[in-house]
């Protein structure tokens, strides 16, 4: 795994690198210490992960994350933070971001978000960024009005991190059935992937954010 992290303190850049290759058999972690940097190296197309830190100065990482996002919409990104300020939080969502960590975060915190982030099974929400979210007041079902019944049921799964073949375990469909029914919620929802998809519902309050071990 390659992975892009970005960050303007080096000590930072440091610990995480460390715990990274510790915890991630093959692994090499390439640092940057502000946004243009991190934009460039990711344009390259040689990394499986970036790690973006939010402030990052005068271009910070949700300027980072929305260029990065225009070139490499399907290129894993987790955002950074050291507070869980609710209006960061949903913008890197807003954004396409694969998932929100805190630099407290423990080791097998950052683990599940890296793994979820990869898989692209979900979002990744620190517990301190998803009570933040909590406490924004969710908006009327709008986007939502669309979808059947069934639906909205695979994309409360969906946001829940939940695969395929587990959502068609729980809700008693074969998996052709599960991508048939996704496909159709993507398409009327205006989006791309499940990732984009997850973050809308938990935007507009179809969703509470996901509950993760402390």
């Amino acid at each position: 795994m390659r992975v892009l992290f970005c960050d303007d303190h080096g000590m930072v850049r440091l610990g995480l690198r460390y715990v990274l290759e510790e915890t991630f058999e093959n692994t090499e972690v390439v640092e940057c210490g502000d946004a243009t940097q991190a934009v460039g190296l990711a344009g390259s197309g040689e990394f499986d992960l970036v790690l973006l830190d939010v402030r990052l100065g005068e271009k910070d990482g949700i300027w980072a994350l929305t260029e990065i996002r225009a070139s490499h919409p399907d290129l894993p990104v987790l955002m950074i933070s050291t507070y869980a300020d609710p209006n960061a939080v949903q913008s890197a969502l807003d954004l396409g971001a694969n998932g929100f960590i805190l630099k407290e975060a423990t080791k097998a915190q950052l683990t599940e978000a890296v793994e979820i982030a990869r898989s692209g099974r979900g979002l990744y929400l620190h517990p301190a960024a998803a009570e933040a979210l909590r406490h924004r007041r969710p908006s009327s079902a709008g986007p939502f009005e669309s979808l059947s019944d069934r639906e909205v049921e695979v994309l409360k799964l969906v946001a829940a991190g939940r695969t395929n073949s587990e959502i068609g375990a729980e809700l008693y469909l074969s998996e052709k059935t599960v991508k048939a029914r996704l496909t159709s919620v993507l398409r009327k929802l205006g989006v791309t992937n499940r990732t984009q998809a997850a973050a809308m519902a938990m935007r507009e309050g179809l969703v509470s954010p996901p509950d993760h071990p402390a």
